[in-house]
Parts: C-alpha cells; structure tokens; sequence
C-alpha cells in the first residue's frame, strides 16, 4: 500500500485576486485527492519550507493551520492503514 501526503502552492492557478491555492495532496491505493486549504500570493509562500514566509501578516495562524491540517490528515491516514493490517 502506498500513501503520500503533501502540502504545496499549486501555481499553475491563479485567482483574480493573483493568489494561488495551498494544497494538500493525498495519495493512498494510487487515488489522488487534493484540498484546498487556504490561498497564498506566489512572493509570500515559501517553497522550500512549504510553509507562509514569517514576513506576511498572519502567517503564525496560518502556517499553525496547514500544520493541524497535515497532521489530521496523517493520524487519519495511519489509523486507515492500521484498520486494513489488523483486518
């Protein structure tokens, strides 16, 4: 079984505002699944930390919420792989 998590700014998008997506993508049995969880501006996001760069208001909050994000998704998904191992 493979499973994959990643949290990425998706910049082939771009919203109106000039934002692009932050989103975290999941792969289990080979079946992608993306979420949306917040946009970003392509100068404030910081690709080699994944993460909002420390300069934009409010990027405590946000980078905490992509971090609870990640982390749910990653309990949800161990738990997942536990249930089929012990079945």
């Amino acid at each position: 079984m493979q499973a994959s998590l990643k949290l990425h700014l998706y910049k082939q998008k771009t919203y109106t505002d000039g934002t692009h997506p932050v989103l975290l993508q999941y792969i289990i049995e080979g079946r992608v699944k993306r979420k949306v969880l917040t946009r970003c501006k392509l100068d404030d996001w910081d690709i080699k930390n994944n993460k909002v760069k420390t300069k934009v208001q409010n990027s405590a909050r946000i980078n905490n919420f992509l971090t609870t994000e990640f982390v749910e998704l990653q309990l949800k998904s161990g738990d997942f792989f536990m249930l089929l191992i012990n079945y």
